[in-house]
């Protein structure tokens, strides 16, 4: 194209983040766009497949198997102590060797526009100290409290029992983030940059956060900062679950088909496996497990009536399932009411419990704990009450229909022309 320009995409193999960020990545790069994408060694052959340049970390994010566990927030004893693991374990502890890499990449090549994975938040401080448009990549809800969203995991609620809740959970939210400030402001200041006076007021600094999910999903805020857009999701599926499928049932099973998939990274997730495949051998149903990487060739006490794979396309499955039980992750919880299939949702931490909420107050699933016999109960509620499978589908219209308007496209490209043409864009 005559306008190309050059974007520099900057993430880490966090597991659901990888499909949304690439498939941005992808959908430039089909546009004639140039694109580098810095990111963790293992992630190399997914970051070229979408026709990208991959650029490695060399610092942090080195792993070269994507199996190697970096986050240990599973580990932790309570949500703040599994909150402070990924404080110092992405967001902001390894803030200044990820600075640095991204200052080499971009003195090896300028970009026209950043776009940086929003756990990666130091990215934005190299943006405006280059001077270079940057973009945030909110791969799941919005994660920062607000009039009208509430602090992660809860469901809204009115009146000044709702106000003040939300003002006393948000302050320690807000602490809590806060505890890596003065670190991260040493980074800022090693830039010129001004100390910030809360850590969640980096996003602020960004031209563009560009919320991938909708609108109607979420609790946005009222109103939210002007930089905030929502986007729509990306519903790539990830570049692992590649293939085909064959179902294992013989034609004609009437049985209703519930699908398991809970998280492709590591979150000590086989007690929530087993316990799940147990619910649904004790359930009149077909019950597909999906294992994923992180769970892939364990072996699992397996009733008759489920078949455990360690992948399989959800694209090709979800259309003729009735229910799925997952995590919370957003990318699977979106893929699944696409195909307007309610969702049973087993939160193990991160971004799940914000999930959860979303799904219970939308209709469109149920929050369950993770034993055999809560999450039996929650599935046999949402095969049996005709009015989550409607709220799924009036939800997967308007999910598909942001999906496909590709709005964070033309975010971007608005991103880049703001920067003066430079160099020719390398072949």
């Amino acid at each position: 194209m005559d306008d190309a320009r050059s974007y520099l995409f900057v993430t880490w193999e966090g597991g659901g983040n990888v499909p949304p960020v690439l498939g941005v990545a992808r959908r430039l790069a089909d546009r004639g766009h140039r694109v580098r994408v810095l990111t963790e060694p293992c992630l190399r052959d997914a970051v070229q497949a979408v026709g990208a340049a991959f650029v490695p970390f060399t610092e942090h994010f080195t792993r070269a198997d994507r199996g190697e566990v970096l986050l240990t927030d599973y580990a932790a004893a309570s949500p703040i102590g599994a909150m402070r693991a990924s404080l110092d374990g992405v967001m902001f502890g390894p803030a200044e060797p990820t600075a640095r890499a991204i200052e080499h990449a971009l003195d090896a090549e300028p970009a026209d526009a950043l776009v940086v994975d929003w756990l990666l938040p130091v990215g934005i401080a190299v943006g405006e100290a280059r001077d270079v448009p940057t973009a945030v990549l909110v791969h799941c809800v919005q994660m920062r409290s607000a009039p009208g969203r509430p602090p992660v995991g809860l469901a809204p609620m009115a009146g000044p029992l709702g106000r003040l809740r939300d003002a006393v959970l948000g302050r320690i939210e807000e602490r809590l983030f806060d505890e890596p400030l003065p670190a991260y402001n040493a980074v800022r200041a090693r830039r010129g940059l001004a100390p910030l006076a809360h850590a969640a007021d980096q996003y602020d600094r960004a031209v563009r956060v560009l919320v991938q999910t909708s609108a109607a999903f979420d609790f946005p805020g009222a109103p939210d900062p002007d930089n905030v857009v929502y986007v729509g999701p990306v519903l790539d599926a990830p570049d692992w679950a590649a293939g085909d499928w064959q179902s294992p049932w013989p034609e004609g099973d009437a049985r209703p088909l519930v699908v398991v998939s809970l998280s492709s990274t590591f979150q000590n997730q086989r007690a929530a496996l087993q316990a799940a495949m147990a619910a649904l051998g004790s359930l009149d149903v077909r019950g597909l497990v999906t294992l994923g990487p992180a769970m892939a060739g364990e072996v699992f006490d397996v009733p008759g009536n489920v078949a455990v794979v360690d992948r399989a396309p959800h694209d090709l499955v979800l259309p003729h399932a009735a229910a799925m039980v997952t995590h919370g992750g957003h990318g699977s919880t979106v893929r699944a009411l696409s195909h307007g299939v309610p969702v049973v949702v087993l939160p193990m931490g991160r971004d799940q419990d914000a999930t959860a909420s979303r799904v219970a107050v939308r209709g469109v699933g149920l929050k369950a704990k993770a034993t055999p016999t809560g999450i039996a109960r929650a599935v046999r509620r949402v095969l049996a009450e005709p009015a989550f499978r409607h709220a799924a589908q009036a939800l997967g219209r308007t999910i598909r229909a942001d999906a496909a308007a590709d709005h964070a496209i033309r975010e971007l490209e608005a991103l880049a022309a703001t920067r003066p043409a430079g160099q020719p864009v390398p072949a």
